[in-house]
């Protein structure tokens, strides 16, 4: 069979099964698109060169590190993540968190070339939290959901998690429920990312991949009678929404923007959580078991390798988590280790029913992502323009 020539860029076509936030976009290595991404395996979260980070109260980004008694020099969780988290030193700390942001930037409708930005992301209290991710530039703000913006969003003044699309133009808004909750990020008995009951049938992902793609009629000529721009929304790479300029009904978005990650947390967990087992007045770590954790595979528990829990007048942090399992083979619960005494507090006896009254709370990215095409287009040339030799038209 002879070879196959291409005249131009191989580019994904859609038809494998959540593909389609790939459409238009390269297979492998292209030179004419400009592919960023971060996988967070590093030492450290880079936010002198690669990031900016505008804390809120007390708010930090950094490498996710699980198992903070190990030591490890890097993300030890799979694939390497990091984390925006609220105050770590105060666990009551709301409004706490930041804005995370490329400093890579773009403009939304330079050029007329198509971008895409993906995340995967897990909130350890989606319903109490302000989040967003995809394109924004607020390199000194650290609220979300503010400001020109494409991407997703979460309220927490809704109270239900329920993740929405938004595009945010110079005067008007449009905000659209997706009807999907995000599930509560979990480490505990959950194989890192995933719930996974010895009922392999009703596991569920806590984490899910996030991906806005935005085309416009430069690149795409059949989007004319459909308003100049359009953002396609996709969790777990299969489609839920889309905004079109016409329901915009004004100018898209024409700023200088960033793929961003902004988290709040705006207030405690809903869930009361109680200890199960009875912890001494002494400094060493302990293994306990907290009443209260969600234990059904829909969602995740919301508690967290590294976080901080207040009980009575004590801190303690979460070092690692470990499963139960019935002798029938179902989940249980969740035991803990964790280190007492935490943030210079004095370790304390606390007995069976004692209630844990405040937490830190979390944005966990296992990667950021950016691809955008390098050269601009017209709908005249279309992806021929993406060729090196087509520079400087358009």
């Amino acid at each position: 069979m002879r070879p196959t020539k291409f005249s131009g860029p191989v580019l994904y076509s859609g038809q494998v099964a959540n593909s389609g936030s790939f459409t238009d976009m390269p297979i492998g290595f292209n030179p004419d698109f400009v592919h960023l991404m971060d996988d967070f395996t590093g030492l450290a979260v880079d936010t002198t060169n690669d990031f900016n980070f505008a804390a809120a109260t007390g708010g930090t980004v950094s490498s996710y590190n699980a198992n903070t008694d190990t030591a490890m020099p890097s993300s030890d969780f799979s694939n390497g993540w990091a984390v925006i988290q609220s105050d770590p030193t105060d666990p009551t700390a709301v409004a706490s968190g930041g804005s995370f942001q490329t400093t890579e930037q773009f403009n939304m409708l330079a050029g007329r070339m198509p971008i895409l930005l993906e995340s995967r992301v897990g909130l350890t209290n989606p319903k109490n939290c302000d989040f967003f991710f995809g394109a924004s530039y607020a390199p000194n703000a650290n609220t979300p959901n503010t400001g020109s913006r494409v991407g997703f969003g979460i309220s927490a003044s809704s109270g239900t998690g329920e993740l929405q699309i938004v595009v945010k133009g110079p005067s008007s808004e449009v905000v659209t429920n997706t009807g999907y909750i995000m599930p509560a990020m979990s480490t505990a008995g959950a194989g890192l990312v995933n719930r996974q009951p010895i009922d392999s049938s009703s596991q569920r992902n806590t984490a899910p991949v996030l991906s806005m793609r935005q085309v416009n009629v430069a690149s795409h000529p059949n989007l004319f009678d459909e308003g100049q721009c359009r953002a396609y929304f996709y969790v777990d790479r299969t489609l839920i929404g889309t905004i079109s300029q016409q329901s915009l009904n004004e100018p898209w978005p024409n700023v200088s923007s960033a793929n961003s990650v902004m988290y709040q947390k705006a207030s405690e967990l809903g869930n009361t959580i109680t200890l199960a087992t009875e912890m001494p007045a002494n400094s060493d770590d302990i293994n306990i078991q907290i009443n209260g954790v969600e234990t059904t595979s829909t969602s995740g528990s919301g508690l967290w390798t590294n976080q901080i829990l207040t009980i009575g007048t004590e801190d303690v942090e979460i070092l690692r988590d470990f499963p139960a399992w019935g002798s029938s083979g179902g989940f249980t619960g969740a035991y803990y280790t964790v280190k007492r005494g935490v943030n210079s507090t004095t370790p304390a006896i606390h007995n069976v029913g004692d209630e844990f009254t405040s937490a830190t709370a979390g944005c966990l990215m296992d990667y950021i992502s950016t691809i955008k095409q390098r050269f601009p287009s017209t709908h005249q040339f279309g992806w021929n323009m993406t060729n090196p030799d087509m520079k400087g038209s358009g």
